[in-house]
């Protein structure tokens, strides 16, 4: 039985509000990803969605930070300014921890330890060491799901506002 289902672990209302709003954040920045690659990339939206749609957030960013470079050596920035490249990368950074939180909510198991925090349990049948001990758990109180989700929010604005500033061009049109 999943540890959250019984009437003393099960999440509360709010717990499961926040949980829901932040993952609603992570599938934004996972899609913005998407569109800033295929800007970067000259390359039809639709089209490159083939692509990052099989791209981890992570290869996604990867992948964008390659493209900056590649604009900042090669192409001289003409379509992306040193400006905005610096400010991709500065978001870049700060959006590879929100990724982190955000697997843990896909890949732990939850429960409620009070109305005010959360306790996460990953599962893994490999062996651990003794460094490894207590990495298997977290845990998070209510004002921490807060703070995650208006973090999320915010890098969704400003990543699509730095989206909107690069233009959507083609190879061929």
């Amino acid at each position: 039985m999943p540890l959250n289902h019984s009437k003393y672990s099960n999440l509360t209302e709010d717990q499961f509000t926040l949980i829901g709003k932040i993952m609603i954040e992570f599938s934004n920045i996972d899609f913005l990803l998407g569109v800033l690659l295929s800007r970067l990339t000259f390359t039809r939206f639709d089209l490159s969605r083939t692509i990052t749609e099989k791209l981890t957030a992570h290869n996604t960013i990867l992948a964008i930070e390659d493209c900056i470079k590649m604009h900042d050596i090669r192409l001289g920035n003409r379509l992306a300014s040193k400006e905005i490249s610096t400010q991709i990368n500065s978001l870049l950074s700060e959006i590879k921890t929100i990724i982190l939180s955000g697997n843990k909510f896909a890949h732990h198991l939850w429960a409620r330890s009070d109305d005010n925090s959360i306790i996460g349990t990953k599962y893994s049948s490999k062996q651990r060491s003794c460094t490894d001990k207590g990495k298997d758990t977290t845990s998070i109180k209510l004002k921490g799901l807060e703070t995650l989700f208006k973090r999320s929010y915010s890098k969704v604005e400003t990543l699509n506002l730095l989206v909107d500033r690069i233009p959507e061009r083609t190879l061929v049109e």
